[in-house]
């Protein structure tokens, strides 16, 4: 039987990737118990660490696998504003009235202590009127 393509690099394709020795290896342990050259004992001595560790590493690998071959919508992800991002926008808003608002009453408090004479009214209030009686006469 001949085969077609080209011949299996198997854990060798690790080489290529960027990782640690120490994830490098632990990888390498993964893929060697999942494809039948090592048996697990043999990969958990290898590595130093207990069957049950190591059962939990594989299944996070593998979780971690299938996880990245999951199909993805295609583009560019929406960039809608989300009602938490419109509501800090009227947030921001706000603070910026109401820090023009604070602004605007320093100044006439300030005017105030300052100038007193221009709060008061000149009008009737601070006017006195002369008020004659008059009497009905003979």
């Amino acid at each position: 039987m001949t085969r077609l393509g080209r011949k299996p690099t198997g854990t060798k394709l690790l080489k290529k990737f960027t990782a640690s020795p120490h994830a490098q290896s632990r990888m390498r342990a993964i893929l060697e118990t999942v494809s039948g050259q090592k048996t697990i004992p043999d990969a958990c001595a290898e590595l130093g660490i207990g069957e049950a560790m190591f059962h939990r590493i594989r299944d996070h690998a593998l979780a971690a696998g299938l996880d990245a071959l999951e199909p993805k919508p295609i583009g560019r992800p929406r960039t809608a504003t989300t009602t938490q991002s419109s509501v800090v926008a009227a947030l921001q808003q706000e603070n910026q009235d109401l820090k023009v608002e604070l602004r605007a009453a320093a100044v006439r408090a300030e005017i105030a202590g300052s100038m007193p004479h221009l709060l008061t009214r000149k009008g009737r209030s601070e006017k006195k009127r002369r008020t004659t009686r008059r009497t009905k006469g003979p």
